[in-house]
C-alpha cells in the first residue's frame, strides 16, 4: 500500500491564502479518517495554526472528511458542501488566521497529544498555484477521492 498504515485522522488539504481580498474567514483545513469506523472528535482541537475546539459530539465517520472552516457559511456557500465545522474566524481583530507564508498546523485529541501534522508554505513541494489565487494545498498523504 502506497500511503503507509491508517493513521486515523489525517490533514488533507489547506486553504490559507485565498483570491478574496480578505482571505482569513475563507480559510479551512480539511481532515480525513483513514479508518472504516466512526472517529469521536469530541474535544479534538487545531492546536497549532489556528485556535479551534471541535464541539462535544462530533463524529467523523470512517474514510469520510471533514471540513473545518474560519466561517463555516462562507465555505458551505462558495463550494456547495456540508460536511463542515466551524467557525474560528470570529472577530477580524482578534480571531487567529492561517499565515498566507507557511507555518505548522497540528491537530491535537481530547487530551492535548498531536496525533496530526503537517506543514505548508508557498515555496518548495507545494504548488505555487495554492498561494492568493483561490486554489487549495494538498497534503503529501492526501488519498484521490
Amino acid at each position: 500500500m502506497p500511503w503507509g498504515p491508517a493513521r486515523a485522522l489525517i490533514i488533507t488539504e489547506i486553504m490559507y491564502h485565498s483570491a478574496d481580498l480578505d482571505d482569513r474567514p475563507h480559510e479551512w483545513i480539511e481532515l480525513y479518517n483513514e479508518l472504516p469506523d466512526p472517529l469521536d472528535l469530541s474535544g479534538y482541537s487545531i492546536c497549532n495554526g489556528v485556535d479551534f475546539e471541535l464541539p462535544p459530539g462530533t463524529w467523523l465517520d470512517g474514510k469520510s472528511f471533514l471540513v473545518v472552516c474560519a466561517v463555516e457559511l462562507n465555505v458551505q456557500n462558495k463550494y456547495s458542501i456540508t460536511n463542515t465545522i466551524g467557525d474560528w474566524y470570529t472577530n477580524p481583530a482578534t480571531s487567529p488566521s492561517l499565515s498566507n507564508g507557511g507555518e505548522t498546523i497540528e491537530i491535537c485529541n481530547a487530551g492535548g497529544k498531536v496525533i496530526a501534522r503537517v506543514r505548508y508554505n508557498d515555496r518548495g513541494k507545494w504548488e505555487s498555484g495554492a498561494d492568493g489565487t483561490g486554489h487549495r494545498r494538498y497534503s503529501h498523504r492526501q488519498r484521490p477521492r
